[in-house]
């Protein structure tokens, strides 16, 4: 669109200020701000800003009625029995041999509360072989292939912000994709949202630069309902797994996982692992009861009821509702497609968060002392009211969950380190190894969920250790 024709827009949505500096820009600056303006969706904005804002409307539905998930649809997946779990694997191995699945990595995010200006992905969380988080994943969805036959066809799907779109392709770049092949790895960029201020105005970063957030994880619908290339990807394959980028013993391509979702004819599977407590602020998967409809859902730790937050399962004398969401998703490719294709839908389910931030009026910078913008984010989660048959995967924290969250404590790279390396330990005791409680790490490449070590040789010694092929 033409300079004119967005100042004209932009003017009659109410948003004329966005371009109040234009005469005092440089040419460089302008064609920025034009086309930053280009592709945000003013009505959504205004739409959002009703609803969420003005109306205060919540997607939440506090006042619904919560049902456990069938249980008949959540498996446990250390008690399978051993000829189902091969079942299963195998029937994972040949959608990943016929390249008919796909991974979906949620990278839009920057390592801000890891004390990094970098995308999160490229965080060296401290392991041995001084991997970054991108590389770790990589490498696992390499491996598995590797384990599925002797070509690699999968793709590997990332989905970038606006912030660090440039930076996170030319990092794989630098490091050659890891290993995987580069045709295999394909970038799409999630929307950004503008904030909006308690009138309703887009806030400004700077004269020339709207102020921008990525639209959350749920953003990846409306991305891929934008990118022609990923859209072609979800058409040539059955499933698609779908993660978080910080979780460091994500395993992508599981096979097991996959065979799972297939050998039940789910439309949409999640892992999940045990509520430590009660209190543990989590959020768990359910069914919701809102009238006379009853649908899957993922309510969050402050959403639920005091009486449903302690209850307890008759039939398994666990608390019931204790499936914590770790984001690791599986769909039916189809159903993905259909999702992209409902943006209008999607939208109504929204949610938004109220923050301060400093913004420039004119040429002033203003730093308000309270909350003073909102901002709007989508949830990935908020598919689940959509699917008719949803299975869930239990699984253990110290084998699957390792998020990377915080700088210290809780979540954070030591604590994902030191469960890396009680996996390590655990893998090598198996084999026969013992290394005591030494901090030692199996490469990605050596072994995808700990088969394969016999016969492996460990340098003696104290210090940390890499174990590769």
């Amino acid at each position: 669109m033409e300079s004119s024709s967005l100042h004209t827009c932009y003017s009659e949505a109410g948003q004329g200020h966005v371009f109040e500096a234009w005469a005092s820009l440089s040419p460089e600056e302008r064609a920025a701000l034009l086309q930053e303006a280009g592709q945000i969706d003013l009505a959504q904005i205004d739409q959002l800003y009703r609803d969420l804002a003005v109306g205060h409307a919540d997607s939440g539905q506090s006042d619904a009625c919560l049902e456990p998930i069938e249980r008949d649809l959540v498996v446990d997946r250390e008690a399978l029995p051993e000829a189902e779990k091969a079942e299963l694997r195998a029937m994972g191995l040949q959608l990943i041999r016929d390249g008919r699945v796909a991974v979906v990595v949620l990278a839009g995010g920057q390592g801000t509360r890891l004390g990094s200006d970098r995308p999160k992905g490229e965080f060296d969380i401290g392991l041995p072989s001084g991997k970054s988080i991108f590389q770790i994943l990589t490498e696992r969805f390499v491996k598995a292939q590797r384990l599925a036959g002797p070509s690699e066809r999968c793709k590997m799907l990332v989905m970038t912000s606006g912030i660090n779109h440039e930076q996170t392709k030319e990092f794989f770049e630098e490091h050659k994709y890891f290993g995987a092949l580069a045709e295999n790895v394909v970038f799409f960029q999630q929307a950004m949202l503008p904030l909006i201020s308690k009138e309703g105005k887009i806030l400004m970063e700077s004269p020339s630069k709207m102020m921008l957030g990525p639209n959350g994880n749920g953003a990846l619908f409306d991305a891929v309902n934008r990118n022609p290339e990923v859209k072609a990807v979800l058409e040539s394959i059955d499933y698609v797994q779908v993660i978080g980028v910080d979780n460091v013993l994500n395993r992508l391509l599981d096979p097991l996982y996959f065979g799972f979702t297939a050998k039940n004819q789910l439309q949409a599977a999640m892992k999940s692992v045990v509520k430590r407590d009660a209190r543990e602020p989590v959020g768990v998967v359910v069914k919701k009861r809102v009238g006379s409809s009853l649908k899957y859902d993922i309510v969050e730790y402050s959403e639920i009821g005091e009486a449903d937050v302690t209850a307890i399962d008759e039939a398994t004398g666990e608390l019931k509702f204790n499936l914590g969401n770790i984001l690791v998703f599986v769909l039916k490719a189809d159903k993905l497609l259909e999702l992209a294709n409902k943006t209008e839908t999607l939208n109504t389910l929204y949610h938004v968060a109220f923050k301060r931030n400093s913004y420039w009026e004119g040429t002033q910078q203003v730093k308000p002392a309270a909350p003073n913008s909102y901002k709007f984010e989508l949830f990935l989660h908020n598919f689940l009211p959509f699917c008719e048959r949803l299975g869930v995967m239990r699984v253990k924290r110290e084998e699957e969950f390792a998020p990377v969250k915080n700088a210290e404590g809780v979540d954070s790279p030591q604590s994902a380190r030191e469960l890396v390396f009680a996996q390590s330990r655990r893998w090598l005791a198996k084999a026969g190894i013992d290394v005591g409680d030494r901090p030692v790490e199996v490469d990605v490449l050596l072994s995808y969920e700990g088969e394969g070590l016999e016969g492996v040789t460990v340098e003696p010694g104290k210090g940390p250790l890499h174990v590769i092929a």
